[in-house]
């Protein structure tokens, strides 16, 4: 497996990346293609391909965000007809791998259901112990997810700050999801944020 980062809207492998995006994710799930677009031109967003032989067989991107010290894998996804081959774990480390020499970045976040979050552990994510609700792209309604991470320049922390995180999910739903500031679903979620929040130990 080889990987590449695509950052030329004119490449043909535009195409395979959507075709695989609209297969893996739900309309409630998907953030609008012009805007993955547009900050993956502007180098807001990274995306990188995985390629067996002559096939695009999967993708991740992750949003980098020097402002608050955080990049976070919006998403990861592997073909349909190429799965269950451990192609995801190879993507997934390959991610991880150079998401450890990201410059001015002292997180790597993902969120996750309960399926996915066992798979992002496996590979060296840890668990916030925290309730943590993901608001949807086109709906009102909100998932119940973990939000994992992985340390970039403090390996043995073992929680992170209050203020730090109160911040970073405030971009991630107000950037990220397109909420306003004064969302209740933003609100409920800082509330849930009262302390230092502390990493799953196992």
């Amino acid at each position: 497996m080889t990987f590449f980062e695509l950052d030329d809207e004119n490449s043909k492998y535009w195409t395979s990346f959507i075709e695989i995006y609209n297969e893996s994710f739900s309309s409630s799930e998907q953030e609008d293609i012009k805007v993955i677009k547009n900050r993956v031109l502007e180098k807001r967003y990274i995306l990188t391909l995985a390629q067996v032989e002559e096939e695009i067989v999967g993708f991740y991107l992750v949003d980098i965000v020097k402002k608050h010290s955080y990049a976070i894998l919006t998403f990861l996804a592997i073909s349909e007809k190429y799965r269950a081959k451990g192609y995801g774990t190879l993507l997934c480390s390959e991610m991880i791998k150079q998401a450890l020499h990201l410059k001015d970045i002292s997180y790597l976040f993902v969120e996750a259901e309960k399926r996915q979050a066992f798979f992002y552990k496996k590979l060296g994510f840890k668990k916030l112990l925290l309730d943590y609700n993901v608001p949807s792209f086109n709906t009102q309604e909100s998932t119940q997810m973990s939000l994992l991470l992985v340390p970039i320049t403090n390996k043995d922390m073992t929680y992170i700050d209050v203020k730090a995180l109160k911040e970073i999910v405030s971009d991630v739903f107000i950037d990220g999801y397109s909420l306003n500031i004064d969302d209740e679903r933003l609100k409920k979620q800082l509330n849930l944020i009262n302390k230092d929040i502390r990493l799953e130990s196992k």
